[in-house]
């Protein structure tokens, strides 16, 4: 009967292989390899309790059988019991110290506690015991890879490629270590393997989107976020000529909780109804407007516009079928002439930008009037913000919605044009924010790039405060040994706050009011927020800010 069981087991008939293996410990209920087999599909079965207690019965019964120790090390390794895990596979290789598994896995878990020195001798023992061993050159690749050694990662990955040419992951993997090496041709091709086996991989077609940006190759760089952008955020829903037509259908439970602000919801029905309002799509997408409403009715006003709330169940579920899906989406192409107005002395305005004792300068009239009505179009009428900063403002990221081509041409003509400064600079990011009608806005932070350069688009007459709303930019910058992650992440946090505040107390600054269509290029590393503000209110009259950010912080 256990031999019936095991083929059943192996053939993923896991239902038929659990009611023989209980059969079994009904006639002999300390049957170790009954136990063992039975624990393997409670952990397949997402039941990790249950396999830890019949695994640990079956080597009770059987205390020298090296795959059962094995076994429940990744047991609780995927679990996220790492330390017991270690003590199980180390048991397992003083029983049997040529078996392969107990190698990998146990460097898998010294991987995963940050001991990725330790993990690779560990896992080279077991691709040498097992040659075709896929998951420990895997985890050496990334063990390498973590500690600096990239071309050793790069030959573990291509091993890893050999034993499973199907496997989207190792692609990925080895086309990031690639990258890190240079071999910028060989990586690309990986990645688009990834894509051709798994077309709807969202990692692949941003790795691949990244190194094509970081070679200035813009028109295939757009392409690619723009894939990642459908996978992100595409739906029935996309460009759909009306909401009446598209038949929404939940495909599970609700998740998690929605998180969400009173601002993000004002502004998901003011943009609807200005889409409705300008013919940009049917007006049967009212209904979505109205069940935001409804929503937004039950949230107490008085929390601010810009504070997080949590759904309730019965709220969620009357927008998440549509929630963070796009309506509509229409590219902003690359104008004809230049994009940037080419009255203007970038000459000049480079050299005051080097010359400057705090590396700042700002200019007007940054883009022609094609290039920014069409951009302003694009930012009004795609649907695109779907992230939050911690400050209440709605974000688009390249990647994310804000990608279209005419951003791509703005980037190629600014490196032509500031030589010095950007032509051997690698675009890192684009970004837009919006913000509600009036508050503090980005706290003080700096960009994790070389040099950053930001412009306005919201037109002048929707600002109540002309003389400020734009950005403080202060002349002094964050020390390189600073955790930047912790003081970008988390400048929101007061304790944060307080000591960039202690650093910045004596430091002068600029402040640079808020004018459509003018442009402020400054060192990225230098600490820089929002000037506090006032607009209009109403969807059009959002203070909205473009950020292009260029080179590498160090």
């Amino acid at each position: 009967m256990l031999d019936r069981a095991m083929r059943h087991h192996q053939s993923g008939d896991l239902r038929q292989a659990e009611a023989l293996y209980l059969a079994i410990l009904e006639q002999d209920p300390a049957q170790a390899d009954a136990l063992h087999l039975l624990g393997l599909i409670a952990h397949r079965s997402g039941e990790p309790e249950k396999a830890i207690e019949l695994i640990g019965q079956a080597i009770r019964r059987r205390p020298t059988a090296v795959a059962f120790h094995s076994n429940l090390g990744e047991v609780l390794r995927v679990s996220g019991q790492l330390d017991a895990a270690v003590r199980k596979f180390e048991a397992a290789l003083a029983i049997d110290p040529n078996f392969a598994d107990a190698h990998g896995n146990l460097g898998a878990a010294l991987q995963t506690l940050g001991q990725s020195a330790q993990a690779i001798g560990y896992l080279r023992t077991a691709v040498r015991l097992n040659p075709d061993f896929f998951e420990a050159y895997m985890n050496l690749g990334n063990a390498l890879k973590d500690e600096g050694r990239f071309a050793e990662a790069a030959a573990s990955l291509q091993q890893a490629v050999r034993v499973n040419p199907s496997a989207v992951e190792a692609h990925v993997n080895l086309g990031t270590v690639l990258t890190g090496l240079g071999q910028l041709q060989e990586a690309r091709a990986h990645y688009q393997e990834a894509i051709r086996i798994r077309p709807g991989l969202l990692a692949a077609h941003m790795s691949l989107a990244t190194l094509l940006k970081e070679e200035n190759l813009f028109l295939e760089a757009r392409d690619s976020y723009h894939r990642a952008f459908q996978i992100r955020h595409g739906g029935q829903l996309w460009n759909a000529p009306s909401f009446n037509e598209v038949r929404l259908e939940r495909a599970q439970p609700i998740a998690e909780p929605i998180q969400t602000t009173r601002f993000e919801l004002i502004n998901m029905i003011e943009h609807i109804e200005y889409l409705i309002d300008k013919g940009k799509i049917d007006r049967s997408f009212a209904q979505m407007a109205d069940q935001y409403r409804s929503v937004l009715q039950e949230v107490d006003p008085a929390i601010a516009q810009t504070e997080l709330v949590t759904l309730t169940t019965e709220q969620a579920t009357r927008i998440v079928d549509f929630h963070h899906q796009v309506i509509r989406y229409t590219d902003a192409p690359r104008v004809s002439a230049c994009a940037v107005n080419e009255k203007l002395n970038f000459k000049d305005i480079e050299r005051t930008y080097l010359s400057s004792s705090i590396a700042v300068v700002y200019f007007d009239n940054f883009l022609n009037s094609e290039a920014l009505r069409q951009l302003r179009d694009f930012c009004l009428g795609s649907t695109i913000f779907f992230r939050r900063a911690r400050a209440g403002v709605l974000q688009s990221y390249v990647g994310y919605g804000f990608d279209c081509s005419l951003l791509f041409q703005i980037v190629e003509e600014l490196k032509q044009r500031f030589p010095q400064v950007l032509r051997n600079q690698v675009l890192g990011n684009m970004w837009i924010y919006r913000y509600p009608s009036e508050g503090e806005g980005v706290k003080a932070h700096t960009d994790n790039g070389s040099v950053t350069f930001n412009f306005w688009i919201t037109p002048d007459d929707a600002n109540l405060e002309p003389k400020r709303s734009g950005l403080v930019v202060y002349a002094k910058e964050q020390p390189l040994d600073w955790d930047w992650g912790r003081f970008n992440r988390d400048k929101d946090d007061p304790r944060v706050q307080r000591e960039i505040g202690d650093f910045l107390a004596s430091a002068k600054s600029v402040t640079i009011p808020y004018r459509e269509n003018r442009a402020v290029l400054f060192h990225s590393n230098l600490f820089h927020r929002s000037d506090s503000f006032r607009f209009k209110d109403g969807y059009e009259n959002r203070r909205m800010n473009i950020t292009l950010l260029f080179g590498d912080r160090g």
